[in-house]
């Protein structure tokens, strides 16, 4: 995957969760106050959620080695019994491979200093009634450091089909 189509994913999701705006909800940290598919894995830490414009997120990071295959086959197992169904492009732009098709992509992000190496894998699901369900892992090092591969990020998000309608209309404005 390209740099710019990872520039792209993540300014996506940057514009579904609203940062830096004023349209934000109070959220509850009442993990049954969010959808099932949100569920934080056993081991997580530093669990908190957040809900904006419609959608509902997870964010915690767990301790499992990169490429964390349990961690991602357990995750596609359980979304697979409760109806959801991998999406093999980005919902918002077809031209765009998921990680269902692509595996983890590496890239070195020049936004921060120092800069930072990342190890992403972005993939994403729908269930029957057009939610659309992404899920974001991340290993992130300084690029001239001692490489982290065992800390995993993870950040869900669980995107009802209006809000989903919605991103899709604005997508052409990035």
């Amino acid at each position: 995957m390209k740099n710019g189509q990872i520039a792209l994913i993540i300014g996506v999701l940057f514009l579904l969760l609203g940062f830096g705006c004023d349209n934000r909800e109070e959220a509850s940290q009442i993990p049954s106050d969010y959808p099932d598919s949100l569920a934080a894995s056993a081991g997580a830490s530093g669990v908190s959620y957040d809900r904006n414009r419609g959608a509902d997120q997870v964010r915690y990071t767990l301790k499992t080695a990169y490429p964390a295959e349990g961690f991602v086959e357990a995750l596609n197992s359980r979304l697979g019994r409760d109806g959801w169904t991998p999406l093999k492009a980005d919902f918002m732009n077809p031209d765009i491979p998921t990680a269902h098709v692509t595996g983890w992509t590496a890239m070195t992000d020049h936004r921060v200093q120092p800069a930072a190496q990342v190890h992403l894998w972005n993939g994403e699901w729908q269930n029957q009634a057009g939610d659309i369900l992404i899920y974001v892992l991340t290993y992130r090092y300084p690029e001239s450091g001692p490489a982290n591969l065992s800390d995993l990020d993870v950040m869900g998000l669980h995107i009802p089909p209006e809000a989903a309608e919605k991103a899709r209309a604005h997508v052409d404005k990035f």
